[in-house]
């Protein structure tokens, strides 16, 4: 092998490294990119599950809020029925003794 051949060889082996130096850079950067959107999508996930779990927490207690409300609201109409009830039969009363 000559000297000019084994010189050919080592500039095309020096071209090769070159453009697998430069390969590589463009893979990690990429790479890069790939692990901050991940990150991102991550954190995101997290978000929305933390926003979820709040909401399911406010609405159970809104539930549970209008099951005491319609208790009561059924107590309040049982005491108004009573009440029209007694009204009724006072009057019912007076009218006749009178």
């Amino acid at each position: 092998m000559t000297l000019w051949c084994l010189f050919r060889c080592w500039q095309r082996l020096r071209n090769e490294n070159r453009l697998l130096r430069q390969r590589v850079e463009l893979l990690e950067a990429e790479s890069s990119e790939l692990a901050d959107r991940l990150v991102r999508g991550q954190v995101s996930r997290a978000e929305e599950e933390e926003t979820t779990f709040v909401v399911q927490r406010e609405l159970a207690a809104l539930r549970h809020t209008h099951l005491e409300t319609s208790h009561q609201l059924e107590i309040a109409q049982e005491e108004l029925a009573k009440l029209s009830l007694m009204m009724e039969e006072t009057v019912s009363f007076l009218t006749l003794s009178g």
